[in-house]
């Protein structure tokens, strides 16, 4: 229900732009530039967040090559057990994970 309605809010503006954490991952200066044109970013933003050098947050563990690579292979799977992925399953909207970009999958 909650990104349903940020969907709607979306079709209103252009001020609302999603970003898949994977994408972000998989390929930073592919969506950044495309935040960039989207939102209208400015290009010292794009340059820092491209180097790291924005400061970290001072709650955050510094995110490793080993974190990364455990949820581009989808490691974190491993953690639930296959009712709990069916229970997750069970209360996801069909048609909103689609307008997010992501699609059903089967719970192993």
């Amino acid at each position: 229900m909650f990104y349903g309605k940020w969907l709607a809010f979306s079709r209103q503006t252009d001020r609302i732009v999603f970003v898949k954490y994977i994408d972000m991952l998989r390929d930073i200066d592919t969506e950044l530039h495309r935040l960039e044109s989207a939102m209208c970013l400015k290009r010292r933003l794009l340059a820092q967040l491209r180097s790291n050098s924005v400061a970290k947050v001072a709650q955050s563990a510094r995110f490793t090559d080993e974190r990364r690579s455990y949820y581009l292979r989808e490691q974190y799977l491993s953690e639930y057990c296959l009712q709990e992925l069916q229970a997750i399953n069970d209360h996801i909207d069909l048609e909103v994970i689609s307008l997010l970009g992501y699609a059903e999958r089967e719970t192993m």
